[in-house]
Protein backbone atom coordinates (compact mmCIF):
# COMPACT_ATOMS: atom_id res chain seq x y z
CA UNK A 1 0.00 0.00 0.00
CA UNK A 2 0.90 3.65 -0.40
CA UNK A 3 -0.63 6.31 1.87
CA UNK A 4 -3.59 7.01 -0.42
CA UNK A 5 -4.39 3.30 -0.72
CA UNK A 6 -4.23 2.94 3.07
CA UNK A 7 -6.56 5.92 3.49
CA UNK A 8 -8.94 4.58 0.83
CA UNK A 9 -9.09 1.24 2.65
CA UNK A 10 -10.49 2.96 5.75
CA UNK A 11 -13.49 4.16 3.75
CA UNK A 12 -13.83 1.19 1.36
CA UNK A 13 -16.48 -0.73 3.33
CA UNK A 14 -18.55 2.42 3.84
CA UNK A 15 -18.31 3.38 0.17
CA UNK A 16 -19.37 -0.16 -0.84
CA UNK A 17 -22.55 -0.01 1.24
CA UNK A 18 -23.50 3.66 0.82
CA UNK A 19 -25.63 3.15 -2.29
CA UNK A 20 -27.69 0.47 -0.53
CA UNK A 21 -28.56 2.65 2.47
CA UNK A 22 -31.29 5.22 2.93
CA UNK A 23 -29.83 8.71 3.31
CA UNK A 24 -32.46 9.69 5.88
CA UNK A 25 -32.04 6.65 8.14
CA UNK A 26 -31.13 7.21 11.78
CA UNK A 27 -27.78 5.96 13.06
CA UNK A 28 -29.54 3.15 14.92
CA UNK A 29 -30.66 1.72 11.58
CA UNK A 30 -27.42 1.97 9.63
CA UNK A 31 -24.46 1.95 12.03
CA UNK A 32 -23.10 -1.29 13.49
CA UNK A 33 -20.50 -0.66 16.22
CA UNK A 34 -20.78 -4.31 17.27
CA UNK A 35 -18.59 -5.17 14.27
CA UNK A 36 -15.53 -3.49 15.79
CA UNK A 37 -16.30 -4.14 19.46
CA UNK A 38 -13.91 -7.08 20.01
CA UNK A 39 -11.03 -5.43 18.13
CA UNK A 40 -11.31 -2.11 19.99
CA UNK A 41 -11.78 -3.69 23.40
CA UNK A 42 -8.69 -5.85 22.88
CA UNK A 43 -6.66 -2.78 21.87
CA UNK A 44 -7.82 -0.76 24.92
CA UNK A 45 -4.85 -0.40 27.25
CA UNK A 46 -3.75 2.23 29.76
CA UNK A 47 -6.05 5.08 30.77
CA UNK A 48 -8.45 6.00 27.98
CA UNK A 49 -10.58 9.16 28.02
CA UNK A 50 -13.61 9.57 25.73
CA UNK A 51 -14.95 12.95 24.59
CA UNK A 52 -18.37 13.70 23.08
CA UNK A 53 -20.71 16.70 22.72
CA UNK A 54 -22.20 18.74 19.89
CA UNK A 55 -19.24 21.05 19.25
CA UNK A 56 -15.77 21.66 20.60
CA UNK A 57 -14.81 18.01 21.12
CA UNK A 58 -11.59 18.47 19.19
CA UNK A 59 -10.66 21.63 21.10
CA UNK A 60 -11.12 19.86 24.43
CA UNK A 61 -9.20 16.79 23.22
CA UNK A 62 -6.24 18.90 22.10
CA UNK A 63 -6.27 20.95 25.31
CA UNK A 64 -6.42 17.84 27.50
CA UNK A 65 -3.53 16.33 25.55
CA UNK A 66 -1.40 19.46 26.04
CA UNK A 67 -2.22 19.53 29.75
CA UNK A 68 -1.49 15.85 30.44
CA UNK A 69 1.74 15.94 28.41
CA UNK A 70 3.19 17.87 31.34
CA UNK A 71 3.39 14.54 33.19
CA UNK A 72 2.45 11.63 30.88
CA UNK A 73 3.06 10.15 27.43
CA UNK A 74 -0.23 10.91 25.66
CA UNK A 75 -1.97 9.45 22.61
CA UNK A 76 -4.55 11.63 20.83
CA UNK A 77 -7.20 10.50 18.34
CA UNK A 78 -9.35 13.22 16.73
CA UNK A 79 -11.36 13.80 13.56
CA UNK A 80 -11.78 15.18 10.99
CA UNK A 81 -8.42 16.35 9.65
CA UNK A 82 -7.67 19.57 7.79
CA UNK A 83 -4.89 18.70 5.34
CA UNK A 84 -3.75 15.12 5.97
CA UNK A 85 -5.26 12.07 7.69
CA UNK A 86 -2.08 11.69 9.79
CA UNK A 87 -3.36 14.65 11.85
CA UNK A 88 -5.88 12.28 13.46
CA UNK A 89 -3.26 10.15 15.24
CA UNK A 90 -0.72 11.86 17.52
CA UNK A 91 1.61 10.92 20.36
CA UNK A 92 2.82 13.81 22.51
CA UNK A 93 1.58 16.20 19.83
CA UNK A 94 3.47 14.57 16.95
CA UNK A 95 1.54 13.10 14.00
CA UNK A 96 1.93 9.48 12.95
CA UNK A 97 4.40 9.01 10.08
CA UNK A 98 3.26 7.80 6.66
CA UNK A 99 5.30 4.63 7.18
CA UNK A 100 3.66 3.76 10.51
CA UNK A 101 0.20 4.67 9.22
CA UNK A 102 0.53 2.39 6.16
CA UNK A 103 2.04 -0.48 8.15
CA UNK A 104 -0.66 -0.41 10.83
CA UNK A 105 -3.46 -0.29 8.25
CA UNK A 106 -1.93 -3.31 6.50
CA UNK A 107 -1.69 -5.20 9.80
CA UNK A 108 -5.26 -4.40 10.86
CA UNK A 109 -6.59 -5.14 7.37
CA UNK A 110 -6.26 -8.88 8.07
CA UNK A 111 -8.81 -8.72 10.91
CA UNK A 112 -11.14 -6.25 9.25
CA UNK A 113 -11.19 -8.24 5.98
CA UNK A 114 -12.47 -11.26 7.93
CA UNK A 115 -15.41 -9.17 9.11
CA UNK A 116 -15.97 -7.50 5.73
CA UNK A 117 -16.24 -10.71 3.71
CA UNK A 118 -19.36 -11.86 5.61
CA UNK A 119 -21.29 -8.56 5.58
CA UNK A 120 -24.53 -7.93 3.65
CA UNK A 121 -24.17 -5.28 0.96
CA UNK A 122 -26.00 -2.63 3.02
CA UNK A 123 -23.91 -3.03 6.19
CA UNK A 124 -20.42 -1.48 6.42
CA UNK A 125 -17.58 -1.39 8.89
CA UNK A 126 -17.56 2.21 10.12
CA UNK A 127 -14.50 4.24 9.02
CA UNK A 128 -14.23 5.70 12.52
CA UNK A 129 -14.05 2.18 13.95
CA UNK A 130 -11.08 1.39 11.74
CA UNK A 131 -9.47 4.74 12.59
CA UNK A 132 -9.93 4.17 16.33
CA UNK A 133 -8.19 0.81 15.94
CA UNK A 134 -5.31 2.46 14.08
CA UNK A 135 -4.96 5.00 16.87
CA UNK A 136 -5.06 2.47 19.70
CA UNK A 137 -2.58 0.12 17.99
CA UNK A 138 -0.20 3.02 17.35
CA UNK A 139 -0.53 4.27 20.93
CA UNK A 140 0.18 0.78 22.28
CA UNK A 141 3.34 0.57 20.17
CA UNK A 142 4.46 3.96 21.49
CA UNK A 143 3.84 2.98 25.13
CA UNK A 144 1.43 5.82 25.86
CA UNK A 145 0.12 6.08 29.41
CA UNK A 146 -3.07 8.02 28.59
CA UNK A 147 -5.09 8.03 25.36
CA UNK A 148 -7.66 10.69 24.48
CA UNK A 149 -10.35 9.51 22.05
CA UNK A 150 -12.68 11.97 20.34
CA UNK A 151 -16.07 10.50 19.41
CA UNK A 152 -17.83 11.22 16.12
CA UNK A 153 -21.26 12.79 16.03
CA UNK A 154 -22.93 10.50 18.57
CA UNK A 155 -22.08 7.96 21.24
CA UNK A 156 -24.57 5.08 21.41
CA UNK A 157 -23.85 3.93 17.85
CA UNK A 158 -20.32 5.34 17.64
CA UNK A 159 -17.56 2.73 17.35
CA UNK A 160 -15.28 4.82 19.57
CA UNK A 161 -17.62 3.93 22.42
CA UNK A 162 -16.24 0.37 22.19
CA UNK A 163 -12.98 1.67 23.68
CA UNK A 164 -12.81 0.98 27.42
CA UNK A 165 -12.72 4.51 28.89
CA UNK A 166 -11.84 5.34 32.51
CA UNK A 167 -13.06 8.93 32.20
CA UNK A 168 -15.40 10.77 29.83
CA UNK A 169 -16.04 14.43 28.98
CA UNK A 170 -19.27 15.76 27.51
CA UNK A 171 -19.26 19.19 25.94
CA UNK A 172 -22.44 21.23 25.49
CA UNK A 173 -25.18 19.30 23.68
CA UNK A 174 -27.51 21.10 21.30
CA UNK A 175 -29.66 20.34 18.24
CA UNK A 176 -27.32 19.09 15.48
CA UNK A 177 -27.03 16.04 13.23
CA UNK A 178 -30.80 15.69 13.68
CA UNK A 179 -31.09 13.43 10.63
CA UNK A 180 -28.86 10.80 12.24
CA UNK A 181 -29.28 11.31 16.00
CA UNK A 182 -32.86 12.49 16.50
CA UNK A 183 -35.08 15.51 15.99
CA UNK A 184 -35.23 16.68 19.63
CA UNK A 185 -32.67 17.78 22.19
CA UNK A 186 -33.76 14.91 24.43
CA UNK A 187 -33.17 12.31 21.69
CA UNK A 188 -29.68 13.65 21.02
CA UNK A 189 -28.86 13.74 24.74
CA UNK A 190 -30.13 10.18 25.16
CA UNK A 191 -27.72 9.11 22.42
CA UNK A 192 -24.66 10.99 23.68
CA UNK A 193 -25.20 10.08 27.34
CA UNK A 194 -24.19 6.51 26.46
CA UNK A 195 -20.55 7.60 26.72
CA UNK A 196 -21.12 7.23 30.50
CA UNK A 197 -20.55 3.58 31.43
CA UNK A 198 -20.32 1.41 34.51
CA UNK A 199 -16.74 1.13 35.76
CA UNK A 200 -15.69 4.69 34.84
CA UNK A 201 -14.07 6.81 37.53
CA UNK A 202 -15.77 10.11 36.65
CA UNK A 203 -17.71 11.94 33.94
CA UNK A 204 -17.31 15.70 33.32
CA UNK A 205 -19.95 17.85 31.69
CA UNK A 206 -19.98 21.35 30.26
CA UNK A 207 -22.88 23.61 31.20
CA UNK A 208 -26.03 22.12 29.66
CA UNK A 209 -29.68 22.78 29.02
CA UNK A 210 -31.64 21.74 32.12
CA UNK A 211 -33.27 18.73 30.41
CA UNK A 212 -29.94 17.56 28.98
CA UNK A 213 -28.24 17.79 32.37
CA UNK A 214 -31.06 15.77 33.93
CA UNK A 215 -30.50 13.02 31.34
CA UNK A 216 -26.74 13.00 31.95
CA UNK A 217 -27.09 12.90 35.73
CA UNK A 218 -29.69 10.12 35.56
CA UNK A 219 -27.40 8.09 33.30
CA UNK A 220 -24.44 8.63 35.63
CA UNK A 221 -26.56 7.57 38.62
CA UNK A 222 -27.76 4.46 36.81
CA UNK A 223 -24.20 3.45 35.87
CA UNK A 224 -22.75 4.29 39.29
CA UNK A 225 -20.42 6.96 37.88
CA UNK A 226 -19.61 10.26 39.61
CA UNK A 227 -20.35 13.32 37.45
CA UNK A 228 -18.94 16.84 37.76
CA UNK A 229 -20.49 19.84 35.99
CA UNK A 230 -19.22 23.23 34.80
CA UNK A 231 -20.75 25.93 37.01
CA UNK A 232 -21.29 23.52 39.90
CA UNK A 233 -17.91 21.86 40.46
CA UNK A 234 -15.55 24.05 38.43
CA UNK A 235 -15.67 27.24 36.35
CA UNK A 236 -13.61 30.03 34.80
CA UNK A 237 -13.45 33.67 35.90
CA UNK A 238 -11.42 36.88 35.41
CA UNK A 239 -11.71 36.24 31.66
CA UNK A 240 -10.19 38.62 29.09
CA UNK A 241 -9.88 38.65 25.30
CA UNK A 242 -7.03 39.64 23.00
CA UNK A 243 -6.07 38.98 19.38
CA UNK A 244 -3.53 36.49 20.75
CA UNK A 245 -6.05 34.47 22.76
CA UNK A 246 -7.73 34.30 26.17
CA UNK A 247 -6.54 34.82 29.75
CA UNK A 248 -8.49 33.47 32.74
CA UNK A 249 -8.46 31.77 36.15
CA UNK A 250 -9.63 28.18 36.57
CA UNK A 251 -11.59 27.59 39.79
CA UNK A 252 -12.04 24.08 41.18
CA UNK A 253 -13.41 22.73 44.46
CA UNK A 254 -10.11 22.80 46.33
CA UNK A 255 -7.87 25.03 44.24
CA UNK A 256 -7.55 28.00 41.90
CA UNK A 257 -5.15 28.21 38.96
CA UNK A 258 -4.49 31.84 38.13
CA UNK A 259 -3.55 33.60 34.91
CA UNK A 260 -3.96 30.73 32.42
CA UNK A 261 -3.43 31.75 28.79
CA UNK A 262 -4.56 29.93 25.66
CA UNK A 263 -3.89 30.98 22.03
CA UNK A 264 -7.53 30.33 21.06
CA UNK A 265 -10.24 32.99 21.07
CA UNK A 266 -13.69 32.81 22.63
CA UNK A 267 -15.46 32.36 25.96
CA UNK A 268 -16.34 28.82 24.85
CA UNK A 269 -12.63 28.01 24.59
CA UNK A 270 -12.12 29.11 28.20
CA UNK A 271 -14.92 26.75 29.23
CA UNK A 272 -13.35 23.98 27.15
CA UNK A 273 -9.99 24.50 28.85
CA UNK A 274 -11.48 24.49 32.35
CA UNK A 275 -13.43 21.31 31.53
CA UNK A 276 -10.19 19.64 30.38
CA UNK A 277 -8.33 20.86 33.47
CA UNK A 278 -11.02 19.48 35.79
CA UNK A 279 -10.43 16.00 34.40
CA UNK A 280 -6.63 16.34 34.35
CA UNK A 281 -6.46 17.48 37.99
CA UNK A 282 -8.46 14.45 39.11
CA UNK A 283 -6.17 12.09 37.18
CA UNK A 284 -3.07 13.57 38.80
CA UNK A 285 -3.59 16.13 41.54
CA UNK A 286 0.08 17.19 41.54
CA UNK A 287 0.29 18.08 37.85
CA UNK A 288 3.04 20.71 37.40
CA UNK A 289 1.04 23.91 36.90
CA UNK A 290 3.78 26.00 35.27
CA UNK A 291 4.46 23.21 32.76
CA UNK A 292 0.74 23.00 32.03
CA UNK A 293 0.57 26.75 31.37
CA UNK A 294 3.55 26.52 29.02
CA UNK A 295 2.02 23.56 27.16
CA UNK A 296 -1.28 25.38 26.72
CA UNK A 297 0.55 28.32 25.16
CA UNK A 298 1.89 25.89 22.56
CA UNK A 299 -1.64 24.72 21.70
CA UNK A 300 -2.39 24.74 17.98
CA UNK A 301 -5.87 23.94 16.75
CA UNK A 302 -6.77 25.25 13.29
CA UNK A 303 -10.07 26.65 12.05
CA UNK A 304 -11.45 27.63 15.45
CA UNK A 305 -11.65 31.43 15.16
CA UNK A 306 -8.20 31.14 13.67
CA UNK A 307 -6.68 34.46 12.68
CA UNK A 308 -4.90 33.38 9.51
CA UNK A 309 -3.76 36.89 8.61
CA UNK A 310 -3.73 40.19 10.46
CA UNK A 311 -3.16 42.41 7.45
CA UNK A 312 -5.63 41.99 5.87
CA UNK A 313 -7.56 40.53 8.81
CA UNK A 314 -8.82 37.06 7.80
CA UNK A 315 -10.46 34.67 10.26
CA UNK A 316 -11.15 31.00 9.60
CA UNK A 317 -13.76 28.88 11.43
CA UNK A 318 -15.26 25.44 10.68
CA UNK A 319 -18.76 26.63 11.56
CA UNK A 320 -21.69 24.82 9.90
CA UNK A 321 -24.69 25.72 12.09
CA UNK A 322 -26.24 28.73 13.73
CA UNK A 323 -25.59 27.49 17.26
CA UNK A 324 -21.84 27.34 16.58
CA UNK A 325 -22.00 30.88 15.21
CA UNK A 326 -22.96 32.35 18.59
CA UNK A 327 -19.45 32.25 20.17
CA UNK A 328 -17.95 33.57 16.92
CA UNK A 329 -20.19 36.64 17.03
CA UNK A 330 -19.44 37.05 20.72
CA UNK A 331 -15.69 37.03 20.00
CA UNK A 332 -16.02 39.49 17.09
CA UNK A 333 -17.90 41.86 19.39
CA UNK A 334 -15.37 41.50 22.21
CA UNK A 335 -12.50 42.27 19.81
CA UNK A 336 -14.45 45.16 18.23
CA UNK A 337 -14.32 43.63 14.73
CA UNK A 338 -17.15 45.18 12.71
CA UNK A 339 -18.52 45.51 9.17
CA UNK A 340 -17.06 42.21 8.00
CA UNK A 341 -17.24 40.39 4.69
CA UNK A 342 -18.47 36.84 5.30
CA UNK A 343 -17.53 33.95 3.01
CA UNK A 344 -19.80 30.95 3.64
CA UNK A 345 -19.29 27.49 2.17
CA UNK A 346 -21.79 25.08 3.76
CA UNK A 347 -23.50 22.19 1.88
CA UNK A 348 -27.22 22.10 1.18
CA UNK A 349 -27.88 19.48 3.89
CA UNK A 350 -26.24 21.54 6.67
CA UNK A 351 -27.45 24.75 8.31
CA UNK A 352 -26.25 27.25 5.68
CA UNK A 353 -29.43 29.27 6.18
CA UNK A 354 -28.91 29.57 9.93
CA UNK A 355 -25.30 30.70 9.50
CA UNK A 356 -25.99 33.22 6.72
CA UNK A 357 -29.02 34.68 8.49
CA UNK A 358 -26.91 34.86 11.64
CA UNK A 359 -24.07 36.85 10.06
CA UNK A 360 -26.39 39.15 8.10
CA UNK A 361 -26.52 41.79 10.86
CA UNK A 362 -22.71 42.05 11.17
CA UNK A 363 -21.73 41.75 7.49
CA UNK A 364 -21.25 44.40 4.82
CA UNK A 365 -21.13 41.64 2.22
CA UNK A 366 -21.89 37.91 2.14
CA UNK A 367 -20.35 35.61 -0.45
CA UNK A 368 -21.56 32.03 -0.93
CA UNK A 369 -18.94 29.60 -2.16
CA UNK A 370 -18.47 25.85 -2.51
CA UNK A 371 -15.80 23.16 -2.33
CA UNK A 372 -14.52 20.65 -4.86
CA UNK A 373 -15.38 17.71 -2.56
CA UNK A 374 -17.81 15.53 -4.54
CA UNK A 375 -19.48 14.23 -1.36
CA UNK A 376 -20.96 17.67 -0.64
CA UNK A 377 -23.88 19.14 -2.55
CA UNK A 378 -24.02 22.89 -3.24
CA UNK A 379 -26.86 24.19 -5.41
CA UNK A 380 -28.40 27.52 -6.37
CA UNK A 381 -31.29 26.69 -4.06
CA UNK A 382 -29.23 28.26 -1.29
CA UNK A 383 -29.17 31.65 -2.99
CA UNK A 384 -32.84 31.39 -3.95
CA UNK A 385 -33.96 30.52 -0.41
CA UNK A 386 -31.91 33.39 1.03
CA UNK A 387 -33.26 35.81 -1.56
CA UNK A 388 -36.83 34.73 -0.73
CA UNK A 389 -36.04 35.77 2.84
CA UNK A 390 -34.60 39.12 1.69
CA UNK A 391 -30.99 38.11 2.35
CA UNK A 392 -28.84 39.24 -0.57
CA UNK A 393 -25.63 37.40 -1.33
CA UNK A 394 -22.99 37.13 -4.01
CA UNK A 395 -21.83 33.75 -5.28
CA UNK A 396 -18.44 32.31 -6.14
CA UNK A 397 -17.38 28.93 -7.62
CA UNK A 398 -14.45 28.39 -5.22
CA UNK A 399 -12.54 29.87 -2.28
CA UNK A 400 -9.90 31.51 -4.49
CA UNK A 401 -12.49 33.58 -6.35
CA UNK A 402 -14.41 34.24 -3.13
CA UNK A 403 -11.29 35.70 -1.49
CA UNK A 404 -10.53 37.83 -4.55
CA UNK A 405 -14.07 39.25 -4.32
CA UNK A 406 -13.85 39.73 -0.55
CA UNK A 407 -10.53 41.59 -0.58
CA UNK A 408 -12.01 44.18 -2.92
CA UNK A 409 -14.49 45.04 -0.16
CA UNK A 410 -11.62 46.30 2.03
CA UNK A 411 -13.07 44.98 5.28
CA UNK A 412 -12.23 42.20 7.74
CA UNK A 413 -12.96 38.77 6.24
CA UNK A 414 -14.33 35.69 7.98
CA UNK A 415 -14.50 32.30 6.26
CA UNK A 416 -17.14 29.94 7.65
CA UNK A 417 -17.75 26.47 6.35
CA UNK A 418 -17.32 22.75 6.16
CA UNK A 419 -13.98 21.03 6.73
CA UNK A 420 -13.21 20.66 3.03
CA UNK A 421 -13.61 24.44 2.58
CA UNK A 422 -11.17 24.97 5.44
CA UNK A 423 -8.71 22.56 3.80
CA UNK A 424 -8.96 24.33 0.44
CA UNK A 425 -8.57 27.71 2.15
CA UNK A 426 -5.42 26.53 3.94
CA UNK A 427 -3.97 25.15 0.72
CA UNK A 428 -4.70 28.44 -1.06
CA UNK A 429 -3.08 30.49 1.70
CA UNK A 430 0.05 28.34 1.56
CA UNK A 431 0.55 29.02 -2.17
CA UNK A 432 -0.83 32.56 -2.52
CA UNK A 433 1.86 34.54 -0.73
CA UNK A 434 -0.82 36.06 1.51
CA UNK A 435 0.59 37.34 4.83
CA UNK A 436 -0.05 34.66 7.44
CA UNK A 437 0.09 34.34 11.21
CA UNK A 438 -0.02 30.57 11.67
Amino acid sequence: MNRKEAEDYIFASYMRSEKFQSYNDKDKNKRHPELTKEILENLSTGINIGITGSKGKGSIANMLSQILMAKFRVGLFTSPHILKINERFKVDGKEISDEDFIRIVEELKIDFDKIEKNLPKSIPISPIGIEAAIGLKYFKEKDTQINIMEFGKGAKYDDVNNVINKYCLINTIFLEHTRELGSSLEEIANDKCNIIKKGQICAYSASQDRQVLKILKNKARKEGVKIKVYGEDFYGENISYSFDGMTFDGVFKDRRIKNIKIPLIGLHQVKNAVLALACAIDIYKDLPIEDIKKNLLDLKYPARFEIISKNPLIILDACINKKSLEPIKESLKALKIEDITSIVGIPDDKDYFGVVSGVKDISKNIILTKTSNSHYVFTDEQRQKLLANKIFVETSPDIKEALNMARKCKSPIIILGTTSLISESKEFFQTSGLPQNL
